[in-house]
């Protein structure tokens, strides 16, 4: 990619991240990261230093991006954890307390 290339990229998403919108590309990094299809090396736009190590870790898959997109959007959690989690919560609300013994 040249830097002409990369300029008008960066001009048709108003130097901002493609994904998050940010103006600034993270991470102390001036410029922000050319994302590229990894099978076929077509570019799809400039992402922050965040949104292209998020996907990165999502492994560029859309089907993991979705599943990771409703998972946040139901807030679910497993309800035997949640349960547990209240009672967790409820006895480490005693523990660590010490009676006065002052008097």
């Amino acid at each position: 990619m040249t830097f002409d290339d990369y300029m008008a990229i960066a001009e048709l998403q108003n130097f901002r991240c493609a994904i998050c919108n940010t103006d600034v590309p993270g991470r102390g990094h001036k410029n922000f990261t050319v994302d590229h299809d990894h099978e076929t090396g077509i570019v799809r736009g400039l992402l922050c230093w965040s949104c292209n190590a998020g996907i990165g870790l999502l492994k560029d898959n859309p089907k993991i991006v979705k599943a990771a997109l409703d998972y946040l959007i139901q807030g679910r959690l497993v309800p035997s954890y949640a349960k547990a989690s209240n009672a967790e919560q409820k006895r480490s609300n005693h523990v660590g307390k010490r009676e006065d013994i002052s008097a």
